[in-house]
């Protein structure tokens, strides 16, 4: 004789023993006398209630690979975002140098004090008319060098034929020092500034 087998009742859910051979038959439970299909229970070691069902692990793994998916596209655009705010930073850096000696700086630098609102800077050419009064065209261009570069480092090109005679003495005499010009730049600067005023 076989010992017997241990089964759960579908009706009750109560422990119930019998026979091997009659594994697989309806009969009525001893316990609350309704008819229960007898079938074994299954051993400890592979209860269902150990593995978590399929159904659960399956959005887990998936969650999973969403939130490191969007933390490596979220990290991917913050890089992208700080390499190109650098490179911008680095190429604005790289536009601020100094320019070569000898050309002449035709806007202000980036940190200047002026107004939004104040018109742009105007390229002043001069012109040959009567008045020249035999001055140079080289003292001329060398003049408007000067003012092109060590004026309108702080200033705005403001066109001289609009200022009196006292007014461009008394400004050229109290910038000279604060613009660091020596004698023949400054004597170059008087005669453009001659040129384009009327006698």
């Amino acid at each position: 004789m076989s010992a017997p087998l241990n089964g759960r009742c579908d009706q009750c859910g109560g422990n119930i023993e019998f026979d091997a051979p009659d594994t697989g038959a309806i009969a009525a439970c001893p316990l609350c006398g309704k008819d229960t299909f007898l079938q074994p229970a299954e051993p400890a070691g592979t209860s269902d209630a150990d593995e978590p069902p399929s159904s659960t692990t399956a959005p887990r793994k998936s969650r999973r690979a969403r939130v490191l998916a969007v933390v490596v596209i979220a990290l991917i655009a913050i890089g992208g975002t700080a390499a190109a705010f650098f490179a911008k930073r680095a190429k604005h850096s790289a536009g601020t140098e100094d320019p070569p000696a000898g050309k002449p700086v035709r806007s202000n630098p980036a940190g200047s004090a002026s107004k939004p609102d104040d018109d742009p800077p105007k390229d002043v050419t001069p012109v040959v008319a009567n008045f020249q009064a035999g001055l140079s065209a080289k003292s001329i261009q060398r003049g408007r060098e000067v003012f092109l570069s060590s004026c309108t480092e702080c200033h705005r090109l403001y066109d001289p034929a609009f200022y009196s005679a006292t007014a461009w003495a008394n400004t050229l005499g109290s910038m000279r020092g604060k613009a660091k010009l020596n004698g023949a730049q400054y004597d170059d600067l008087q005669t453009f500034v001659k040129t384009l005023r009327s006698p």
